[in-house]
């Protein structure tokens, strides 16, 4: 076979059936290869760019990892802001891009980009996990096979393979074999160190826990609920692990940082919290409430990740276990100490209700109610969250849009969640990734939030979804600026507020002249009939809401 069909065996021996991709001259032999693989689909991007993001949406939302394709040179550079947005969020993405012939290389060939000349490798090095050259047939093998660890296991992340047009066309004869499922969700964890929390729980009466993304990754939300129960310990979660733990649980505290959820904020920020336990997080700036010297609890910070350089020095923890937090929590779910926290459950059990009583789920609930127009986002959130089904998979904006959408939207289950206003926050990530993410989970609703920013930087990926029939519900929530640096700009003068407007443009019209239906909301009274009759046509749409740009519910200011 040739190595084109290697690779995509591969791909579907892995359970990964999409591919990300443009076309371009260096990459034909893949076009030609994929009329063999009628399970197999690939998906034609408007820009390279969205063609990364949706490769890392669809990583998101399956739990394996996503496929992106493109031709060197400007395929490169177009793909490095998503390659770098799934470097910084640890998704493991495989890049593939093609290249001039080996007998060309160095010649002043078209588009050639491999060390003789541009050098894309070189170019990739600090953004991927692993970046390879192919030279020669008998290397594609061990040059897969070593891509695939460094993609995944314990430090995942994206990984890139140049492949010379030749060297598609090259035939192999390779066996297949599927991955070990331990590369997915490795199982480890430092014994010693985790029966060491036991001694630190002594006593201990206000715990608490953060779940992040290493939670989610791991797959551990069903252990996590039986040891919230058992010992009825409040959990948070970081924005990238929202939705680890079902928000309408009695011991869900919500998000916490930037624009976090006042139960965890006002909790995690107090001074009540005696022990607490992070599972899966680094603890960033937006994690921490802009690392909060109030985060830090009164009697130890324990730490438990799969990858010991994970966490950055912001917060020395006073115990740190190693190992995935799926094995970690049945550790503690099986271990015979519990009585070590028995003691102290009725205590705590007072000590979650009075927390539930105090705060609210959100800040500012009263503009989730608010009749304004321009309409608040608030209350655009409130009303697609009512429409929707429980399974809703959000994919949030980057702006300001994306920060309330975070605030306002109640997770039921794990993978129902998706933001990058976390790390990179590239604009218009939340289109393209929406598209990769619907690939994964076809027959779950999709929905994505975006801004008018976010729209002229990859608006026009929403004709990705029309050409693949893909029913992703796009809700374009329009404040006719760069919203977050305008309401920055507010504070220092007029002209600086009037530099970051946008002009006003018909979305829904021009949604419509992409094939798309296309809707305009300008009254609040409005939402609900029209989310309900877009989600009823079954197809992907463009809701265009004009709406305020607004100030954020936080606690604790980002900027």
């Amino acid at each position: 076979m040739k190595a084109t069909e290697y690779l995509i065996k591969k791909f579907i021996l892995e359970g990964v059936n999409h591919l990300f991709m443009v076309p371009g001259f260096h990459v034909d032999p893949f076009m030609s290869a994929f009329k063999s693989f009628s399970g197999f689909t690939a998906i034609v991007a408007g820009h390279e760019g969205g063609a990364a993001f949706m490769a890392d949406g669809y990583a998101k939302v399956s739990g394996r990892f996503g496929v992106s394709l493109g031709i060197g040179g400007p395929g490169v550079t177009n793909m490095m802001t998503g390659i770098t947005t799934a470097y910084s969020d640890k998704t493991p993405v495989f890049i593939i891009t093609g290249d001039t012939e080996l007998d060309l290389q160095g010649r002043g060939s078209f588009q050639d980009t491999t060390p003789s000349n541009f050098n894309a490798n070189a170019f990739l090095t600090s953004v991927t996990n692993e970046a390879l050259v192919v030279t020669h047939p008998d290397t594609i093998g061990p040059h897969v096979d070593s891509l695939f660890r460094n993609m995944l296991g314990t430090n995942r992340g994206p990984v890139q393979v140049t492949f010379p047009a030749d060297m598609q066309k090259a035939e192999v004869n390779l066996k297949l074999h599927q991955l070990p499922s331990s590369l997915y969700y490795p199982q480890i964890l430092d014994i010693e160190c985790a029966n060491q929390i036991w001694n630190v729980l002594q006593n201990a009466t206000h715990i608490a826990i953060l779940a992040g993304m290493g939670c989610l990754n791991a797959e551990a939300t069903d252990e996590l609920i039986e040891f919230a129960e058992t010992f009825e310990i409040p959990v948070a979660t970081t924005l990238g692990g929202k939705s680890v733990f079902p928000e309408d649980h009695h011991l869900s505290l919500g998000v916490f940082g930037w624009f976090g959820n006042p139960r965890a904020m006002e909790t995690l920020l107090s001074d009540q919290v005696e022990v607490l336990i992070v599972l899966g997080s680094r603890l960033n700036q937006v994690s921490t409430a802009k690392w909060s010297s109030k985060f830090l609890p009164s009697k130890a910070l324990i730490i438990n990740d799969i990858n010991e350089n994970s966490y950055f020095g912001n917060f020395q923890p006073d115990l740190f276990i190693l190992g995935d937090n799926k094995t970690f929590l049945k550790n503690l779910n099986q271990s015979n100490q519990h009585a070590i926290l028995n003691a102290t459950l009725l205590k705590r059990r007072e000590w979650v209700k009075k927390i539930s009583q105090i705060n609210p789920n959100f800040y500012d609930i009263e503009n989730m109610f608010s009749n304004k127009i321009p309409i608040h986002p608030a209350r655009v959130i409130k009303e697609l969250r009512n429409v929707m089904p429980k399974n809703t998979i959000l994919f949030s904006g980057e702006g300001v849009s994306g920060f309330i959408a975070s605030h306002y939207w109640t997770c039921y289950g794990p993978r129902e969640h998706f933001s990058q206003v976390k790390s990179m926050s590239p604009m218009g990530w939340s289109i393209a990734a929406a598209i990769g993410g619907k690939c994964a989970a076809p027959h779950i609703p999709v929905v994505s939030i975006i801004g008018d920013g976010s729209m002229l930087m990859h608006g026009l990926e929403i004709q990705t979804a029309q050409r693949y029939h893909l029913p992703i519900m796009f809700v374009l929530i329009d404040n006719q600026a760069h919203g977050n640096p305008q309401l920055r700009a507010r504070q220092i003068g007029e002209f600086e507020t009037k530099f970051l407007e946008l002009p006003a443009h018909n979305w829904a019209k021009i949604a419509e002249g992409l094939g798309l239906k296309g809707f305009t909301v300008t009254d609040p009274e409005k939402l609900a009939e029209t989310f309900s009759h877009a989600f009823s046509l079954n197809e992907p749409v463009l809701i265009h809401i004009k709406a305020r740009n607004c100030s954020t519910p936080v606690k604790v200011s980002p900027f």
